[in-house]
């Protein structure tokens, strides 16, 4: 029984930062400012045939798109990005997506799974295992975001493009033409770098609260448990 308990407490331990890095990227793909953001920040103020005023709309039917079942774009974003390069492209990317939504609602089952069975078999007894292992997977966590994020600042470059080739092997729809494709044009690599940057930042500062609350509960617990003395 305690190696079942310690081997489940392992998974939990690697699945949180999975679960948090899954989720941050998640926040990031749906939420529309961080689009604007781009688009202002890089002074993306004409793309053929939308202007500035309409980049908004064309980032939400994208949000659309990358949730939804269909496999092919709309009209109005086919019009947007009319290139078969882009259109794959978008389609590699929304298979990505996909793919880390799935990442994400697995370990967040399985984390589940782990409370529910944990308080429903130790009760009380749990919470300090739960604490170190909460503690275990922040700092797991924290290692991660620093090395990309680290690897990002210092050499985005080959950070960028060792991406694509893990994320998308054997296919080379990703390298575009800014003077050709619109997808690269509202996208530039700068907008990559604060995007990856945003998320590997988030991720970090929620795994320091996890682990920070974690860490105290178990300060708190021993100082309490520790005999008094002379008694």
């Amino acid at each position: 029984m305690r190696t079942l308990q310690a081997g489940l407490g392992i998974i939990f331990v690697l699945c949180l930062p999975i679960l948090l890095l899954t989720s941050g990227v998640r926040v990031a793909i749906n939420e529309i400012r961080l689009y604007e953001y781009g688009f202002d920040k890089y002074e993306i103020s004409l793309l053929r045939p939308v202007d500035r005023a309409e980049m908004a709309e064309i980032a939400r039917e994208l949000i659309v798109y990358f949730n939804s079942e269909d496999e092919l774009i709309g009209d109005r974003l086919r019009q947007v990005f009319p290139t078969r390069r882009e259109i794959i492209h978008l389609w590699e990317v929304k298979r990505l997506i996909q793919l880390s939504y799935r990442v994400q609602e697995i370990a967040l089952v399985y984390t589940f799974a782990y409370l529910a069975l944990g308080f429903a078999c130790l009760r009380k007894a749990f919470l300090p295992k739960l604490a170190k292992a909460v503690l275990g997977g922040s700092v797991t966590t924290i290692v991660l975001p620093l090395i990309l994020g680290g690897l990002a600042l210092f050499a985005f470059n080959w950070f960028w493009w060792k991406f694509h080739v893990i994320s998308f092997p054997g296919s080379d729809y990703w390298i575009l033409d800014p003077e050709k494709h619109n997808l690269l044009r509202m996208f530039p690599q700068g907008f990559w770098f604060d995007a990856t940057m945003l998320v590997t930042g988030g991720v970090a500062v929620a795994a320091l609260m996890m682990g920070g609350g974690a860490g105290a509960y178990l300060v708190v617990r021993q100082r309490r448990d520790r005999p008094i003395e002379g008694q």
